[in-house]
């Protein structure tokens, strides 16, 4: 069996630390041993984000230098370089969990207009009429977009200026229904959601949920028959 040079405990609670402390999700990383890049026969430590398949690995020379090869810098490169001191090494995983961070928190815009694209299908393809909303439907809708909008400001701590951008654009669509037919408020819907998105930089999970939530209104407008999720 080849030489061990793996992460000590205390280093590891040290990062869980950092991890806890950027706001990030614990249970999303995890510690695989592998072969070094560097020394034969040597097994070291290489850490995963899981959701975005990205790395750290802290490896090690012949001469029993720090030695970290991870993905990605800043700059969305490669980062493969010897460290003097534990404190380099440190301060490189610092900035790759920043890295992490910055880029599980910007709302995915390709991902928010392949959703948009998914519920304007569903919608043409329903044949929708474009008939006012009955008051029944009306109280109904309105009570929901009440439900989503406080659940959105609460969950996303929306404060100043961002919560009074979500508020206008749900007041907006709770006055349009009515006036508007049903078909042309649907399309104002999705397109509310999208604006919501990338007006407030909603992450991709959150953004998820408002479309699903949003989809739910629009499968009662539908009679209930068609039933929007997205996955």
């Amino acid at each position: 069996m080849g030489e061990e040079r793996l992460l000590l405990r205390t280093l590891k609670n040290e990062i869980l630390e950092v991890i806890t402390l950027l706001e990030l999700n614990p249970s999303d990383f995890e510690f695989h041993r592998i072969k070094s890049s560097l020394v034969n026969g040597c097994v070291v430590s290489k850490m995963y984000h899981k959701p975005t398949k990205y790395y750290f690995t802290f490896d090690f020379d012949n001469y029993s230098n720090h030695y970290i090869i991870y993905f990605p810098t800043e700059e969305g490169k490669k980062y493969t370089k010897l460290a003097n001191s534990m404190e380099i090494v440190k301060n490189r995983l610092l900035d790759w969990l920043m890295v992490i961070k910055r880029e599980i928190s910007v709302p995915d815009l390709w991902a928010t207009i392949i959703d948009e694209k998914k519920l304007f299908e569903v919608v043409s393809g329903v044949g929708l009429g474009n008939e006012l909303f009955t008051d029944t439907q009306q109280k109904y809708i309105s009570e929901q977009l009440q439900l989503i909008k406080q659940n959105l400001i609460d969950t996303q701590e929306l404060i100043g200026e961002d919560m009074e951008f979500v508020v206008a654009k749900f007041d907006y669509l709770e006055n349009a229904l009515t006036r508007l037919g049903q078909y042309d408020w649907v399309h104002d819907v999705i397109g509310a959601a999208v604006t919501i998105i990338w007006g407030i930089a909603l992450a991709p999970g959150p953004a998820k949920e408002l479309f699903r939530s949003l989809g739910k209104i629009i499968s009662h407008v539908l009679g209930g028959s068609t039933y929007l999720s997205l996955p």
